[in-house]
């Protein structure tokens, strides 16, 4: 079998009850607030001449026609491949864009491709992706992920967003802080805690809000009075002296990982246990193959793995490695994600069943996606 062409198609979604500008977190850095309202989604097709079809996707974090011109770009060195040597694939790729790549859009692009390429090998075996890669278990956790900011009534809308939630059958619960300032963040917490009660588990997440170091452990000290499950990402994602600080000075769980690449960039952060849960997403970090070493890496130091967004692709590694913890789900997003499978992937009680088709298990509804092809 050979790979014969690598196919690119970029869809953007309206975010779920958002009219244009209505929707915003905190920047990179963590000194504004920007606004968006929609979703990009990417996904890649590698195509055999045995007519079996790889589909690998990237959601969101980089930008479309960027992703699609290094898909592109990297085409002429997988054509011919045989699609079963994936390692071969990842490391021609990865030293062939070295001087260029290791970070950023081309790791993406590799990550995708990755990803296609295991399913192409699931499909070929007849095999779900979690057991072709060692089956740990056939259920999954999910937690529900948002509670982004808004500008009016904020507070009464998160608390109304996480209930819903609550009522589906989830018992633990994302949202946002550090957008404004710490008695607010403190109050949407406190909102949320006093709705659910104590038995729900309650995520916080401020996108590397906090400025400084002593700001994120003050905020850390803070949620100690609201047994948050952890905290993550207080500081910006470079910051990694910083993050290991913030899990020193509290006892809240401290969680991040979802913007680093490759298991050289999450050496440090494993190494010096700057965080308690190491958060890789295949898409941005190197694909199945990497995600794989990232997570054996991260349980030999005796660390939990929470993979980010993704879900058709988490679920499988959840799925095959002993020190998985629990996959995210984003119940009120785009309506593309409602169309975009032909199956849409099923919570029901905060689980997710891994399901027995071969590969990834999904199929992308073409005929649903056009209206939202870029």
């Amino acid at each position: 079998m050979k790979i014969v062409d690598v196919r690119t198609t970029a869809l953007i979604g309206k975010l779920n009850g958002f009219s244009e500008n209505r929707y915003f977190y905190p920047d990179p850095l963590g000194r504004g607030i920007f606004f968006f309202s929609h979703r990009a989604f990417m996904f890649v097709e590698v195509i055999t001449d045995e007519g079996l079809v790889g589909i690998g996707t990237h959601c969101h974090s980089l930008p479309p026609k960027l992703f699609k011109a290094a898909v592109e770009d990297l085409k002429d060195l997988i054509v011919g491949e045989d699609p079963f040597f994936i390692e071969k694939i990842w490391e021609k790729i990865y030293h062939s864009t070295i001087r260029y790549g290791r970070r950023g859009v081309v790791i993406g692009a590799l990550s995708a491709i990755d990803i296609a390429l295991w399913d192409i090998m699931g499909k070929s075996l007849n095999i779900p992706l979690y057991k072709l890669l060692g089956g740990y278990r056939s259920e999954i956790p999910v937690y529900a992920s948002g509670g982004y900011f808004r500008e009016e009534n904020d507070i009464e809308h998160l608390v109304d967003e996480i209930t819903g939630w609550v009522s589906q059958g989830y018992t633990t619960v994302k949202f946002k802080i550090g957008a404004l300032d710490a008695a607010h963040d403190l109050d949407r917490v406190k909102a949320v805690r006093d709705a659910v009660g104590p038995q729900i588990k309650l995520i916080v997440d401020s996108v590397g809000g906090y400025p400084s170091t002593k700001s994120a452990i003050r905020m850390a000290l803070s949620l100690e009075d609201y047994d948050i499950y952890w905290f993550e990402e207080p500081v910006p994602p470079d910051h990694v002296d910083g993050l290991h600080e913030v899990r020193c000075a509290s006892t809240t769980p401290i969680a991040g990982g979802e913007t680093e690449y490759t298991r050289y960039g999450f050496k440090k952060l494993i190494d010096s246990r700057a965080v308690d849960i190491v958060m890789p997403d295949a898409a941005i970090c190197g694909g199945v193959t990497e995600i794989r070493k990232i997570a054996a890496m991260a349980d030999a130091h005796e660390m939990l793995i929470v993979p980010h967004r993704s879900t058709e692709v988490h679920m499988h590694i959840l799925g095959s490695i002993p020190n998985g913890l629990i996959i995210e789900s984003f119940p009120l997003e785009t309506q593309l994600w409602d169309v975009m499978f032909k199956e849409p992937i099923e919570v029901k009680n905060g689980y997710i069943t891994l399901p027995d088709k071969p590969g990834l298990g999904i199929e992308i509804d073409k005929q649903a996606i056009q209206q939202y092809m870029l």
